[in-house]
């Protein structure tokens, strides 16, 4: 194993920064990441790190998927994800950047808690393992 934790504090930073200094024309550039742009990953890495805390700090759980196999996991994680993404384009890139970073530190406060040994919340089933 090898412990990365330390690393998310200066790894936050460096985002923040590369953000706040993006111009108004950069939110809108396309990325690797299908049809999303610049800030649209933004939004995303805004609503993993809101669920992450909802889930390890406040013991809130995602509404339950109907999911029956793979296909299924993946078309809910998908559709989760466009949701928050669609609803987040209504809002400037200043307050997805905020945001952001004020979550920061209790995200990394609930990371700091985890068990590295325990059992995964859930597996990493694209990576072939049924448990993490």
């Amino acid at each position: 194993m090898i412990d990365t934790l330390h690393l998310f504090r200066p790894l936050q930073e460096k985002l923040h920064e590369l953000l706040t200094g993006l111009q108004r024309a950069d939110w809108d550039k396309k990325t690797v990441a299908g049809v999303w742009t610049v800030k649209d990953v933004t939004a995303h890495l805004l609503d993993v790190t809101l669920r992450d805390i909802s889930m390890y700090r406040d013991t809130w759980e995602l509404p339950a998927a109907d999911t029956k196999n793979y296909t299924d996991l993946i078309a809910y994680l998908n559709r989760i994800n466009a949701d928050w993404v669609s609803a987040m384009r209504r809002v400037s890139p200043q307050i997805l950047v905020e945001w952001l970073h004020q979550s920061q530190e209790d995200y990394i406060h609930c990371l700091e808690r985890l068990d590295p040994n325990a059992t995964s919340k859930y597996s990493v089933a694209w990576a072939g393992e049924q448990t993490s």
